[in-house]
This record gives structure tokens, sequence and C-alpha cells, in this order.
């Protein structure tokens, strides 16, 4: 119970008539002053004057944005958490938690629609019911009794979507990259690979000496090893990073921060011009940075590579997602039947004759 501090700003914490208890942001840099409206919220407690105040909760968007943040979204292992919060709060701002209605969640899951896939969406709103359910949970902030996204129904996620490029394709797409996108093209193409991954991926995790390069953190949660093919390989010893320890395709920009070393370890971020200019110069349209993790995954399927590996590449948790590869691979079905044909053929020549039909049986008595 007393004033706190978070950031600049001053907070006060204290009880309300039924004992709750009643956290709210002065939105004042001075502690005393914080001190000064404690003190008043503690005679309108006093004077039972609070109870009306209490029928709306104070508490902004933003700062449950924030509070979730430090007491559950921190601790999650999945990546992608922050900016979601983030884009949540840029969103819904400053609103009272009280005042956002299911129409203003189905507005903000129509805007996300026209930028990304029913399943991102989904995700986004997933979070914020989360969010409101904590809230709920807790108690602290005023009568908040009812969570909003729950009235806002989710998309039908559509996953069907498989772009990916064919080796033609792929070749004119390197011809046409630049100098400093083309090995991360390549460490896409050889790994499946996603973006963030590739970007955020350091020399202490591969190793060309035996061959394998180790993701620490995937959008699972869970690290994986990926084996590196003679190509990748040579890539990445082409390298002028590799004689320094850091990250594998680093910025080498000063860095922004007062103080700090400029020792060129930030890593590349600044992919997405360079390949929409190769993806142009090599006619290449329709097609994701993300694609090139299905082109990956896509050619594994063709070549006849189970979907169970594949699925271990990929860092798949399951198989769900992974089986939108297998009508690629005819090959798995060819495979499949010609083990049962020849299971057949090895019963008929033991003399089982179960698998004859009925006219081959009439053919024997006649003869």
């Amino acid at each position: 119970m007393g004033v706190y501090k978070r950031g600049k700003t001053w907070y006060i914490c204290f009880q309300d008539p039924n004992g709750n208890i009643v956290r709210e942001s002065t939105k004042q840099e001075y502690k005393k002053t914080a001190e000064d409206i404690l003190r008043k919220r503690k005679s309108e407690v006093a004077e039972g004057k609070f109870l009306d105040r209490q029928e709306r909760p104070i508490m902004t968007f933003s700062e449950m944005a924030d509070w979730f943040w430090e007491n559950h979204g921190k601790y999650k292992k999945a990546n992608g958490y922050k900016a979601i919060l983030d884009r949540l709060k840029k969103f819904f701002g400053d609103r009272q938690i009280a005042t956002i209605t299911p129409e203003q969640i189905n507005e903000f899951r129509q805007h996300r629609l026209e930028e990304v896939s029913d399943r991102t969406t989904n995700r986004d709103l997933q979070i914020l019911k989360c969010m409101f359910n904590r809230i709920i949970e807790f108690k602290r902030w005023g009568k908040v009794v009812d969570n909003p996204v729950r009235y806002v129904k989710l998309s039908k996620e559509r996953n069907e979507r498989i772009r990916y490029l064919e080796p033609k394709q792929i070749e004119a797409l390197l011809d046409h990259a630049s100098d400093r996108l083309r090995p991360i093209v390549v460490t896409a193409l050889h790994t499946g690979m996603r973006r963030g991954e590739i970007l955020n991926l350091k020399w202490e995790h591969v190793d060309l000496k035996n061959g394998t390069l180790y993701v620490a953190e995937s959008k699972s949660g869970e690290g994986r090893h990926i084996p590196i093919s003679s190509t990748l390989r040579e890539t990445l010893m082409q390298l002028p990073s590799r004689f320094q320890k850091g990250y594998v395709f680093p910025s080498y920009l000063p860095s922004r921060k007062p103080g700090a070393k400029d020792d060129g370890q930030r890593p590349f971020t600044d992919v997405k011009t360079g390949f929409a200019k190769a993806l142009t110069d090599a006619k290449i349209t329709d097609f994701r940075f993300h694609d090139l993790r299905h082109t990956f995954a896509s050619q594994l399927a063709m070549n006849g590579v189970d979907l169970n590996e594949v699925r271990d590449l990929l860092g798949h948790k399951s198989l769900t997602m992974t089986l939108r590869y297998a009508h690629l691979s005819p090959e798995h079905k060819r495979d499949a039947i010609r083990r049962l044909d020849d299971a057949i053929s090895i019963r008929k020549k033991a003399g089982d004759t179960r698998t004859d039909t009925a006219k081959n049986r009439r053919k024997r008595q006649a003869s």
C-alpha cells in the first residue's frame, strides 16, 4: 500500500471499502503529488465517496497490456508476444478497458484480416482474450466482469496456400538477388528456417565441422538441429562474418544507443526491399519470403522424403501442419502400394491362394 514508480510515472495503491486492492496511475512524475492524490483517495474511501468511482475501471488498455507483459507475457516461450501486445496497444491506446466493446474488437479483427492471414489474426484475438481473462481473474482494477472478446467469432483458418518455386525460378531468384541477400535466400532454401530464425542465427550455433546448425529459439518455443547441405556450407564459408563472433548475417550499422560499442553485432533486418526487387527482376509474382520455407518443404516432399522427417526439419510440433505437403509426394503413396504388392506376392509364392479370384480358380479346375 502506498506509492510506487514505473518508469517516470508514480502509481498509488490502496484498498476500497470492499477490501479490494486498487492500483491507479497518477500520471505524475513527482512523488509528493502522488502522495497527495493517495491521501485524497483514502479520504474518499473513508467518506464513502469512492464507491461510485469504482463502477467503471480506471485502467487503460495500455496499462493492462503492460501489466500482462510483466506478469505473464515475458514468461511465455513462444516468440511474438511482445510484438502482438504492442500492436494491440497501438490500436486500442488509452481507452478504458471497461469501455471496450465487441464491436471495437471486431473492427480490430477486420483491420488485421486486411494485412495478415486468418491464423495470425486469430492468434492476436486469443491473446487479447487471455488478457481480459487475467484481469477478471485477479479482480484488481474495478468491476470487469465480462470478456468482450468472447462475443467475437474467430475466423475459419485456411492453410491451403502452398506457394513454392520451381528449380528454374529458384535459379532466377538467386541470379537477381544482391550479394547481401543471396546467402540469406540460400539459407532459407536449404534449411526451411523462418526469416526471424535466419536473421537471429549466430555463429556459435553453426557447426561447420559436423555439418549442423542449431535453431535456439523457434516459433514453437523449442530448439532444433538442421543438417547443413554442401551448397549451404560453401555459402557460409564465404561470409566475412565467419571470422567474427556474433550474428551470421550482421547489419554492421553503428549502434544508436549512447555509449554502446559499435562492434557491428546487430542482426540484419532490411530484407523486404531487396527481396521485393529480386522477385521483380526475376519476374516472380505472388511470392513472400515465408514461401521459401514452403519451397524447402515442397522440394523434400516431391523428392520422396518421409513427412515425419519434413516435420522435424520444419520444427512442427505435430504432423497436422506438415500434412499439407502430402499431395506433393505421389511417390509416398506408390511406395505404400508397392509394399502391399510385395506382401501379397510373398504369400502367393508360399502357396497361399486366398488372393486368387474366382475366375482363376475355374481356369485351374477346367485344366
